[in-house]
C-alpha cells in the first residue's frame, strides 16, 4: 500500500520543525531543503512559503519574511479548507503571527518615513 495522507502530514510537520530549528544557524541551507521538499512533494506551496517566512524573521530579513508570508496566506485564502485549521498544525499559526507582525511593522515603517519627510519639508 502506498504513502497515506497523514503520515506524509505528519513527516512535513517534523521536517518542518527541524528545517526552521536548523535555519537558526544556516538560513540558506535551510532555504534550499525547503524548495527541495517542496519539489518532491514533502511540503505544499503554502508549508514552504511560512517554512521561508519563519526562516527569515529568524534571521532577521523582515521584507523577505513578509513577502513569503503573504504569500503563503494568499494563496491559503484563495484556496480555503477548513479542515486545514482543525490538524493543530502549528504552522498555520505562527503563519498567521508573523503576517500580522510584519504587516504592523511595515505600516509603522510608512508612519515613521512619513513624519521624517514632513518633519524636512518644514525646515
Amino acid at each position: 500500500m502506498g504513502c497515506t495522507k497523514p503520515d506524509r502530514d505528519d513527516e512535513a510537520v517534523a521536517l518542518s520543525t527541524k528545517i526552521v530549528n536548523e535555519g537558526l544557524s544556516d538560513a540558506n541551507h535551510a532555504l534550499e531543503r525547503v524548495d527541495s521538499a517542496e519539489q518532491v512533494g514533502v511540503f505544499t506551496a503554502v508549508r514552504a512559503n511560512t517554512i521561508k517566512a519563519i526562516i527569515y524573521t529568524n534571521a532577521d530579513r523582515r521584507r523577505m519574511a513578509a513577502y513569503y508570508a503573504e504569500k503563503a496566506t494568499s494563496h491559503f485564502q484563495m484556496n480555503a479548507n477548513p479542515g486545514l485549521q482543525t490538524t493543530g498544525d502549528p504552522l498555520i499559526g505562527i503563519r498567521d503571527q508573523i503576517v500580522r507582525k510584519m504587516r504592523i511593522a511595515l505600516l509603522a515603517s510608512y508612519f515613521v518615513q512619513r513624519k521624517i519627510i514632513s518633519r524636512l519639508n518644514s525646515h
